[in-house]
């Protein structure tokens, strides 16, 4: 190879290493219960909440494959309830996604960031990962989900007890534009899985 083609190898790689970091979505930032013993879980519901149907439909797929891969049953909420934007009756809903013999949650909602400051958007989140709400409560203040076509969105995440009817587990990323959200779904989902298996919950 001649001197003149390495600058431009090298270039080339570059890009593709950052183009490539672009799309992975990491968690920032986690909190678990300190109430709450460590425990295996079963068979667990993944549940996106937000109105980019594609990104609902990938996080949960991930997050399904990734659980059936550790020997946890998993199943999504999008094979139950299809629409989250178009909703009669709340209560329906909830009971229709909480019905099935589950023993964990797996939530996971997009948080629009337009306007917003990561400092502040940091404080709220850990308020409310280390508040009381229970899942049914968290879903209802959400329900029906309202379309919002942010141009950037943060994830927030989290594992439920059924048992405890807490959280015992959450975290969040920084902001990323809706196409890196599609794209990173599995390194997010994937990212999840070892926090949660740090934090001892798998």
């Amino acid at each position: 190879m001649s001197r003149r083609c390495l600058p431009v190898l090298v270039t080339g790689l570059l890009l593709v290493v950052l183009l490539g970091a672009t799309d992975e979505l990491k968690v920032a930032e986690d909190w678990k219960s300190p109430g709450v013993s460590t425990r295996q879980f079963g068979n667990i519901l993944v549940v996106a909440i937000t109105d980019q149907q594609e990104a609902r439909h990938r996080f949960e797929d991930k997050f399904v494959s990734h659980l059936r891969s550790q020997g946890v049953q998993g199943m999504t909420s999008h094979s139950l309830v299809a629409d989250l934007q178009v909703i009669e009756d709340r209560d329906k809903v909830i009971d229709t996604l909480l019905q099935d013999e589950v023993d964990g949650v797996i939530s996971i909602r997009l948080i629009p960031l337009d306007g917003r400051d990561e400092e502040e958007w940091s404080a709220a989140w850990r308020t409310q990962a280390g508040s009381e709400e229970t899942l049914r409560e968290l879903i209802r203040s959400t329900l029906p989900v309202k379309e919002t076509n942010a141009r950037r969105y943060g994830v927030e995440v989290a594992l439920w007890s059924i048992e405890a009817r807490s959280r015992v587990w959450a975290g969040r990323t920084v902001g990323y534009k809706v196409k890196h959200l599609k794209k990173g779904a599995g390194s997010f989902v994937q990212n999840v899985m070892w926090a949660l298996k740090d934090a001892n919950r798998f």
